[in-house]
């Protein structure tokens, strides 16, 4: 029986590691911000499935699995913008509402209770704007320059701008303006008073 047993756990591991040593091709899927998509997995034994996710620099998530006892799809991300749909010949992992945070790598595994392989694995990139608001607003300065002597006092006055034509509002709900006097080295000018009107920045 003890005989049996390890021949068993031999095969399996045979059979795991001749998968691991032909690796295979990660498919790219695009997706919009915002945007819905829907991935597929073919199933090829009956017995155990697993749907992984795998965000760069992060450990391996569980996203759905089906036990051996049962063959019970559970979603096992608290999620509710996922879901798994599954029957005999393929399963489907479903996400509304993308946001950059569902960027990872979504593979499957199909097996039996003696080795399982991994079927496919696609990295689904998200297109759109970050959250980074900086990269959609500029600083026009007026006027661009100015001379005066010593002891004289200035008036700078910097306008936040879009840069989205399809953001048409002008003035951001959270943004900081720092302000740096330029000779030969750059310094960040802190005896000067802020004046703030709307998004008008008097320095």
């Amino acid at each position: 029986m003890i005989g049996r047993l390890a021949a068993l756990i031999l095969l399996g591991t045979v059979y795991l590691i001749q998968t691991a040593e032909v690796p295979q091709q990660v498919s790219l899927t695009l997706v919009e911000l915002g945007g819905n998509v829907t991935l597929w997995c073919p199933v090829f034994r009956e017995g155990y499935f697993y749907w992984y996710k795998q965000t760069l620099g992060h450990m391996i998530q569980t996203v759905a699995r089906v036990t051996f006892t049962g063959q019970k799809l559970s979603l096992q991300l608290n999620n509710t913008r996922f879901k798994v749909t599954g029957g005999k010949t393929q399963y489907s992992l479903t996400i509304r509402n993308i946001t950059k945070e569902d960027e990872a790598t979504y593979f499957c595994l199909n097996g039996t209770a003696y080795g399982q392989s991994f079927v496919n694995g696609t990295f689904l990139a998200v297109k759109g704007k970050t959250h980074i608001l900086l990269r959609s607003f500029y600083v026009k300065q007026s006027p661009l320059t100015e001379s005066v002597q010593p002891g004289d006092s200035v008036t700078l006055q910097c306008s936040l701008v879009s840069r989205n034509k399809e953001d048409r509002v002008q003035c951001p709900g959270e943004h900081t303006v720092l302000s740096f006097a330029c000779s030969v080295h750059v310094h960040l000018v802190t005896d000067v008073s802020v004046l703030r009107s709307d998004c008008l920045y008097r320095h």
